[in-house]
């Protein structure tokens, strides 16, 4: 189907293209545009004429002589300069060919944008409607710049649809996966793990420690009777006790059970005595 699309653009864009010649004034501009090209083949790259761009000018020039040196192969053909002064039908039948193929070859240009963007049925759509194009047709007749600068379009369209075809793919992978995909390094093939036989180590290491000599321990040094601690507490005042022959006097101590001091009933406090009822709690 593509194939055959492809050659009906080509049949309708070829026939009749010499239509008008040899008379050069059928069409407007085709005259012009090859007398500005006649001092290409001198080295005055300039045409001098602005009315279309001037890259087109150049094509022109590089297609006629890629046509008279082919041509050239079998019949004897002039120069481009005196074809230009002598023959100009011919040159303008020659730039017509130049349109009609860039008029044809739009065709499966369309047709791949289709395709990239939908679907197959999508390109075949779109290549038909262009390949019966009457304005198209009608152009690709025509020494001019439209179906070149058509394709030049199409392809850039094309260009920029396979563009966004990879980046929707790459943005269909999580970025994660798509650094480590991108950064991960070459590895050699697994390999089985070896097994390492560590039973003399271990036997040397348990000799080595039986071999080291015990660990004396230093005893701690006993601990000194420390006076317990506790809050202070009023003393009482002295009481005498009752089963004494002298008659003491007990002076209670800083806290009860660190023992009594007694003294004699009447004392003073220059001369201290200690009678036979001196006792550790209250008593004799």
């Amino acid at each position: 189907m593509f194939l055959a699309l492809v050659g009906l653009a080509g049949g309708l864009r070829f026939w009749g293209i010499h239509q008008s010649l040899p008379l050069v004034t059928g069409r407007p501009d085709e005259r012009e545009i090859l007398q500005y090209t006649a001092g290409f083949p001198a080295g005055d790259l300039n045409p001098r004429w602005f009315i279309y761009p001037n890259l087109y000018f150049y094509v022109v020039f590089a297609w006629e002589r890629l046509v008279l040196a082919v041509r050239g192969l079998w019949l004897t053909t002039s120069d481009y300069g005196l074809t230009l002064r002598t023959a100009l039908a011919s040159l303008i039948l020659y730039g017509r060919w130049l349109s009609a193929l860039a008029g044809t070859l739009t065709v499966p240009a369309v047709w791949a944008i289709g395709r990239r963007l939908g679907a197959e049925g999508l390109g075949l759509a779109a290549a038909a409607l262009l390949a019966t194009d009457f304005l198209h047709v009608r152009d690709s007749h025509t020494l001019k710049p439209d179906t070149l600068l058509a394709l030049g379009l199409l392809i850039s369209v094309w260009l920029v649809a396979r563009w966004g075809s990879t980046v929707r793919a790459s943005q269909s992978t999580p970025w994660s996966r798509r650094v480590s995909a991108t950064n991960r390094p070459k590895t050699s093939p697994p390999t089985r793990p070896q097994i390492v036989d560590r039973t003399p180590s271990l036997a040397r290491s348990s000799a080595a420690f039986e071999a080291q000599p015990p660990i004396e321990r230093e005893e701690p040094a006993p601990r000194l009777l420390r006076r317990p601690r506790g809050r202070l507490a009023l003393q009482p005042p002295p009481v005498p006790l009752k089963h004494s022959a002298v008659g003491c006097t007990a002076v209670t101590g800083a806290s009860r059970g660190t023992g009594l001091v007694l003294l004699p009933s009447g004392t003073t406090t220059g001369s201290i005595a200690l009678p036979r009822c001196t006792s550790l709690q209250r008593g004799i």
